[in-house]
């Protein structure tokens, strides 16, 4: 560290290393070093500061913030922090520690590999309970490990969905909203080859409990044989949209895709259009 003051101001830059770093109760112990440059001023007089840039590198991925702190009463939390955080282009494989530090749980214990990852936050309040939001997208990336198709229930007369055991994301858009009440995300936009295009919103609860409600534009999905994609386009209009609800855990999803619903809708309405005929 090197630290100066000017008598009203300390300015301090360095750097330092982060080993065995666990983000979340659950959370497996990162294997490797994280290394931090930091530079922050501090007022001499007051109990707030300035952090200029702090630069955590892992691996071939750098994550970047910079904001304000300042330092609460001794019975609070801690800092009051108000950052804002960016990373573009994030390579995930770089990423996989800190996402085991931070107990983020994949489901079937599959693994993200290849692909980017690019997120402009903001990060405020005390360190024991921050509150996080901004935006997230995930490009060219796949879930190692986990069968999409055998989770998708609703559409197994049509042929159902074939992904094999590796589902791929062309893209992955979201707005989140995280606080100790769960997850939000708004605005999703999947590009899911064998599925098709998704947009949608929904939660995670404190127990990664989900609850998503999406419309999968299916006339794309290379999974979903020609006629089953003809039969939904059919029962749905031109679009080909499905109504989608995810429930269960990150860990173990359930997919159900509400193609009964869709079809009693359009067999009512056709059924009206005879009954006035009539």
């Amino acid at each position: 560290m090197h630290a100066v003051s000017d008598g009203e101001k300390l300015t301090a830059s360095g750097t330092m290393q982060i080993q065995n770093l666990k983000l979340r109760k659950g959370g497996v112990a990162s294997p490797k070093a994280l290394d931090v440059a930091y530079s922050v001023t501090q007022g001499l007089e007051g109990n707030s500061g300035r952090i200029e840039d702090i630069a955590v590198k892992v691996g071939n991925a750098e994550i970047r913030a910079n904001g304000t702190y300042q330092f609460a009463p001794p019975s609070a939390e801690g800092p009051l922090l108000k950052l804002k955080l960016a990373g573009q282009s994030l390579p995930i494989d770089g990423l996989q520690p800190l996402m085991n530090a931070a107990a983020i749980r994949l489901p079937n214990g599959s693994t993200l590999k290849g692909g980017t990852l690019s997120m402009n936050l903001a990060v405020t309040g005390p360190p024991k309970s921050l509150v996080i939001g901004g935006s997230i997208a995930l490009d060219n990336t796949r879930l190692v490990g986990f069968d999409l198709g055998s989770k998708v229930h609703g559409i197994a007369a049509l042929g159902g969905i074939k992904t094999g055991d590796t589902t791929n994301f062309e893209k992955l858009r979201a707005t989140v909203h995280v606080t100790d009440a769960g997850v939000v995300a708004n605005d999703i936009e999947a590009v899911i080859p064998e599925m098709g295009e998704a947009t949608g919103n929904g939660t995670i609860s404190p127990a990664n409990e989900l609850d998503f409600k999406l419309m999968v534009k299916v006339t794309s999905a290379k999974g979903i044989s020609k006629v089953g994609v003809g039969v939904l386009t059919t029962f749905n209009g031109s679009g080909g949209l499905v109504p989608v609800h995810v429930t269960g855990t990150s860990e173990d999803p359930n997919i159900t895709a509400d193609v009964g619903g869709m079809v009693g809708k359009k067999t009512k309405s056709i059924t009206s259009i005879f009954g006035k005929k009539k």
